[in-house]
């Protein structure tokens, strides 16, 4: 009788598995997982609230989280809760498009704003939702 050697499968080599197809993502997927679930409605969260939101463990949100904290893309709120930071807004506001579109703009809005010292808006439309490029306020308006 033979004995076969090694073909019999063991329930944590399935496990592995499952783990390695879990870990696909790469690191830059994992930190754009991230900061994707940050936006209008939910500009400020916890740890445990991005980790749901990104489909990501606990912990490796928690190393995501704080890999961007220290770079300043993510700032901790005086609640513990997180917001975008000042530095991923200044790599943002450097996007080629945007700031030729702003140039080009720009007079024209000034103009604009002169005539009816009213607030002047330029948004860039990204899919159904608008990406405001620049804004000149009015003296009496309200910014809510």
């Amino acid at each position: 009788m033979r004995q076969m050697v090694g073909s019999a499968v063991r329930p944590d080599s399935r496990l592995r598995n499952c783990r390695r197809e879990h870990d696909r993502s790469t690191a830059a997927g994992k930190v754009l997982k991230v900061l994707s679930t940050f936006d209008h409605e939910r500009p400020s969260q916890t740890l445990s609230q991005i980790a749901q939101r990104a489909g990501l463990a606990l912990s490796t949100a928690h190393r995501v989280v704080a890999e961007l904290a220290e770079g300043g893309a993510l700032e901790r709120g005086e609640d513990g809760s997180w917001h975008v930071g000042l530095r991923l807004w200044e790599i943002a506001s450097g996007c080629p498009r945007t700031q030729i579109l702003r140039n080009v703009a720009l007079p024209f809005m000034q103009d604009l704003y002169e005539a009816t010292h009213e607030n002047v808006q330029l948004a860039v439309r990204e899919g159904t939702e608008l990406v405001f490029v620049e804004r000149i306020t009015g003296h009496q308006s309200c910014i809510c």
